[in-house]
């Protein structure tokens, strides 16, 4: 309804033409769980879920939109957790108005994302953009949401500068296994000051974020592009607490591993928040792609965190998952929401990562790309994907698998999800 109002008053008022680009997307996927760590069925994660969707595409006079129209099925569970259920709606995923204010200023409004790092997978700086972790990282469902941002800019000859300010409190940010908050960036207000520099082949940013609930951090990033084949790049960002909340007992050292703390209760909750922790926490990445002429594509990422989970983290956590295991036995429906409360705590990474994504395209209309997420512990996340783009690029198909393989109580070792199938196809009108 908004944005009919919105397009309305802005038509009435000019005659230009609206430009208008639609497709459709359908997805379908099935995965296979590992229940040992959510032997009550309780994750809500499904074990197929069914997707399809309209997406409209329009510009017009400065404004861009995109607006979702899908329907959604989903099933899983088992037993009196068994869930079929059923999902309808529309989105407006992205809406942005440009207004020159003069030769260099220029005040952008809306709903949309901003990018602040050249990372594939490890970002560092994605306060305003959804990280979904490994999975569809091109879009090809068209899923990726925009942040309501108001952002003032500043253009010269040799430097940028933005001031932006992003509202996103009305966002539900339940945290849960199918949490749509997978990086906690969601339902928050924040202003950022950033500025942005070009030395020849290097580009330079740095910048300063302050939320509403946590002290201000600082960062930076570069992008080196010494030619046309290759890019190196990195970002560091630094500040005192951190977004990702950690599991409430995973115990400092040479505190007991096991305890009272140890059983969850209604009363309590089994993340403790580190939003005003007076500890500083960096996190860090460094990458580098190259691109053959024959189109073959490389790229490397390693990304540090040190909120993350360390191997005396997981250590732990393995011993408190076994606690909890024992108790099986005694009371099967306590111990099985102990066990999946257990589960989130993997939401929160180990600390150091690497990515490896290799692409390459075999004919004008088939490719294929593998990407392999690692972790320390040297457990792996495994995406092979074949894709099909016949029809001069308006028909994309694709089918990607998704493997998580390590030893038990490993970073993808315990994944919820051991195997997941996806299938999709986005046709593009005119």
């Amino acid at each position: 309804m908004f944005l009919g109002i919105f397009l309305g008053a802005c038509l009435s008022a000019h005659a230009d033409p609206l430009e208008i680009k639609s497709a459709l997307v359908f997805t379908g996927q099935t995965a296979e769980l590992r229940r040992d760590l959510d032997p009550g069925w309780l994750s809500g994660l499904p074990a197929k879920q069914y997707t399809g969707a309209t997406v409209i595409d329009g510009k017009w006079e400065g404004l861009s939109f995109r607006y979702r129209l899908d329907y959604d099925q989903t099933r899983g569970g088992e037993g009196p957790s068994v869930f079929n259920n059923e999902r309808s709606g529309g989105h407006l995923l992205q809406l942005r108005k440009k207004f020159l204010l003069s030769d260099r200023w220029a005040l952008s409004l809306g709903k949309f994302n901003e990018n602040f790092d050249n990372a594939h997978y490890a970002h560092v700086l994605d306060f305003l953009n959804d990280n979904i972790i490994s999975s569809d990282i091109d879009d090809l469902a068209a899923r990726v949401r925009g942040f309501p941002i108001a952002k003032l800019s500043y253009n010269s000859e040799h430097f940028w500068a933005d001031l932006i300010y992003s509202d996103d409190s009305s966002t539900d940010t339940t945290y849960r296994f199918n949490s749509q908050n997978p990086n906690f960036n969601r339902g928050i207000r924040q202003w950022l000051g950033v500025l942005r520099a070009n030395f020849e082949e290097t580009d330079v940013t740095a910048l300063v974020q302050k939320p509403s609930d946590m002290r201000a951090g600082f960062g930076t990033s570069f992008v080196h592009t010494p030619n046309a084949q290759m890019q190196l790049y990195g970002a560091l960002f630094s500040q005192r607490g951190s977004r990702q909340p950690v599991l409430r007992n995973i115990y400092p050292d040479r505190a007991s591993p096991l305890g009272v703390d140890d059983i969850y209760t209604n009363n309590g909750s089994y993340a403790t928040s580190r939003l005003m922790e007076d500890r500083w926490y960096s996190r860090g990445m460094l990458g580098i792609g190259w691109t053959s002429e024959a189109q073959l594509s490389l790229r490397f990422e390693w990304r540090h965190d040190a909120s993350g989970m360390s191997s005396e983290d997981y250590r732990r956590w393995g011993q408190i998952v076994d606690f909890h295991r024992s108790l099986l036995p005694q009371d099967r429906t306590a111990a099985a929401l102990n066990i999946a409360w257990d589960a989130q705590a993997l939401r929160s990474r180990q600390r150091d990562s690497f990515l490896i994504r290799i692409d390459r395209p075999l004919d004008n209309d088939l490719s294929v790309a593998l990407s392999v997420l690692v972790g320390r512990d040297h457990s792996a996340l495994w995406a092979p994907r074949l894709r099909f783009s016949p029809a001069g690029e308006k028909l994309d198909t694709w089918i990607e698998l998704q493997r998580t393989a390590g030893r038990e109580g490993s970073e993808f070792g315990s994944a919820l999800e051991r195997t997941r199938v996806q299938v999709g196809l986005r046709y593009l009108f005119d």
